[in-house]
């Protein structure tokens, strides 16, 4: 992903005219949420099972993966190798290029690229998306995956998301603005929704 993230600055040196930035950080932002999501939830909590028979032990497996035998049952409980893969996958997509990114944006390197959807002011709103994407997409993984207070903490996320984006108005166009308000009503309604079916499964 990172070399096809790269592959528009490669094109670059041949094709001088080409505004490679856009297309760059296009694919960033599509390949950061299931990247780090695969990595967070190799490092969340394995799955636990008891064994037949009431002898008191248990076995417990990779949530992503129940071919893959966990070493233990909380955090980071993953065999060494996964946990490597893990690591690498949120060090170099869930840290590493969000702060590229935002050294980029603050040193006004992308100003003429990515920031003119914006209003003035308010360039820093794609630093906002992305600390979304990565907290939804991946730091949640790791708190109590599976249950109704992960969505309640997922709910509160989206609506904290939500009200700061109707204070703020970060874009310069008014159907940007709105469609932005319709997209993040519907993730907290999605939510919402996750919540009434797991309360009602549990019935």
């Amino acid at each position: 992903p990172l070399g096809i993230a790269a592959l528009p600055l490669v094109v670059k040196v041949w094709w001088r005219d080409l505004a490679v930035i856009p297309y760059a950080l296009l694919w960033i932002f599509l390949m950061i949420p299931p990247i780090t999501s695969m990595g967070f939830r190799a490092l969340a909590p394995c799955e636990c099972f008891d064994y037949v028979g009431g002898s008191g032990g248990q076995t417990c497996f990779l949530r992503e993966d129940y071919e893959v035998e966990c070493d233990g049952d909380g955090v980071m409980g993953a065999p060494g190798r996964v946990l490597a893969a893990a690591w690498t996958a949120v060090g170099i997509w869930g840290i590493g290029v969000p702060l590229l990114l935002g050294v980029f944006v603050w040193s006004g390197k992308l100003a003429t690229e990515s920031a003119r959807d914006y209003h003035p002011t308010r360039e820093w709103w794609d630093g906002v998306i992305l600390v979304q994407k990565l907290t939804l997409c991946g730091f949640l993984a790791l708190f109590r995956p599976g249950t109704r207070s992960q969505l309640l903490v997922a709910v509160m996320i989206a609506l904290a998301i939500f009200a700061m984006q109707l204070f703020v108005q970060p874009y310069r166009a008014r159907s940007d603005n709105f469609f932005a308000h319709g997209t993040s009503l519907s993730l907290i309604f999605i939510f919402l929704s996750s919540v009434g079916l797991q309360s009602t499964a549990a019935f």
